[in-house]
């Protein structure tokens, strides 16, 4: 009986991946189709939008910045946060503040201070130099 039971589980099996192997072999393959070339545009014309330059956007001098408590890179947004007694050096312009977000991709910072929660006092302020 027991002979009986494992002839026809690998006879069932051996069915099953020939089936399988026939089932797939029957696949279409697919191709990219063949790329035309546009003929209908002239070499001989020019570009007339105008052209942007990258040196006049974005940063000219090195940005350097610090913070005593953390620095948080978010690489999707291309954005910095810094907290904690945040500085941030560029040329000759220097900020001071409790929280500071350099934004690369718009050029732009954002600071802020502090509000103590015990005395609702805000310090820290935001120190532009």
């Amino acid at each position: 009986m027991e002979f009986i039971k494992s002839f026809f589980r690998y006879t069932v099996l051996s069915a099953l991946i020939l089936w399988c192997a026939e089932v797939y072999s029957q696949q279409p393959v697919l191709r990219p189709a063949p790329s035309k070339t546009d003929t209908t545009l002239s070499s001989t014309k020019t570009d007339t939008l105008p052209v942007k330059s990258k040196a006049a956007s974005g940063f000219t001098s090195q940005v350097k910045y610090n913070a005593v408590d953390s620095i948080r890179f978010d690489h999707v947004n291309n954005v910095i946060h810094l907290y904690g007694e945040a500085r941030i050096i560029y040329g000759d312009f220097q900020l001071d503040a409790d929280y500071i977000r350099l934004d690369q991709k718009n050029n732009l910072a954002f600071a802020k201070g502090y509000t103590d929660p015990k005395t609702n006092r805000y310090s820290r302020r935001p120190i532009f130099k």
